[in-house]
């Protein structure tokens, strides 16, 4: 018998069992076929889902950056508002490097920073820190 035989048989046994029995499984040439199908819908799935969180983190980050800077420029011109009598103005910032509020006083007249808190030593200290544990994880990765 030849192969091409062996084929068409097994094909006319498998349509004849379809119509017999509608409940046998799916000739094994399908089931491949049926599981790539679900294992590629279960990934594209999977990759929109992380798509999805990854935008909706990005946006409720800015917005949360968004709040804070809001809710620090109001607290800023509060406290001005105080000082207004005293010669003295606040400004709040954020320190990039170690991303942390970093408030200063200064003289309205000299224009000088009377008081910075934290201190810009301390800043600095923080930054040199962060460098070095950020150095120290990547190479533990690589």
């Amino acid at each position: 018998m030849n192969i091409n035989t062996d084929v068409n048989s097994y094909s006319l046994q498998t349509v004849m069992q379809g119509t017999s029995d509608k409940s046998s499984k799916p000739a094994p040439a399908e089931k491949p076929v049926a599981e790539a199908a679900s294992s590629a819908k279960k990934e594209a799935v999977q990759e929109l889902t992380v798509v999805d969180n990854t935008v909706l983190k990005e946006s409720i980050d800015h917005k949360a950056v968004e709040a804070e800077q809001e809710m620090r420029d109001n607290l800023e011109k509060q406290i001005n508002a105080s000082l207004k009598d005293l010669n003295f103005g606040l400004s709040l910032n954020v320190d990039e490097r170690t991303n942390r509020m970093v408030a200063r006083i200064t003289d309205k007249e000299s224009g000088q920073v009377v008081k910075e808190i934290p201190p810009q030593e301390l800043l600095d200290l923080a930054a040199k820190l962060k460098e070095t544990v950020e150095g120290m994880l990547f190479e533990a990765r690589g």
